[in-house]
């Protein structure tokens, strides 16, 4: 298996996103926000 972070700047801060995963180039994990 294959990953690959595409975004992961460690916080939840205005101004940050939070972490985003492809698998196998085509599965995409996106934390998204809560």
């Amino acid at each position: 298996m294959k990953i690959k972070v595409l975004g992961c700047p460690g916080a939840e801060l205005p101004g940050f996103g939070l972490p985003s995963f492809l698998l196998d180039d085509s599965i995409l994990i996106d934390a998204g926000t809560t």
